[in-house]
């Protein structure tokens, strides 16, 4: 029920700018807690492959630090990812 409503509230936001929404999908929020990188690029980070943490890179432009993460569309691998990461999550309770 409450993913209902959610669902109901948020296309009723999202249709003041675009009349054609009509659903959205709700997460857990889980995507917030961990980085997804692919493997190949992963592999290229000594820094991560020594430490599993960045230690090397380029701090965001200023005050664009999260815009195109929230405000953009979530490619299709990681929202597969995403659902498998829930499923399990519920299994552990």
């Amino acid at each position: 029920k409450a993913l209902a409503a959610v669902d109901k509230a948020a296309t009723e936001v999202c249709q003041l700018f675009d009349k054609n929404v009509t659903r959205v999908f709700t997460n857990l929020g889980w995507e917030q807690e961990y980085f997804l990188v692919d493997s190949s690029l992963y592999n290229a980070r000594p820094d991560l492959c020594l430490t599993g943490r960045t230690l090397m890179g380029h701090s965001s432009a200023k005050d664009q630090q999260l815009e195109d993460h929230y405000f953009g569309s979530i490619p299709p691998r990681v929202t597969a990812f995403m659902k498998e990461l829930e499923i399990e999550c519920h299994k552990l309770g």
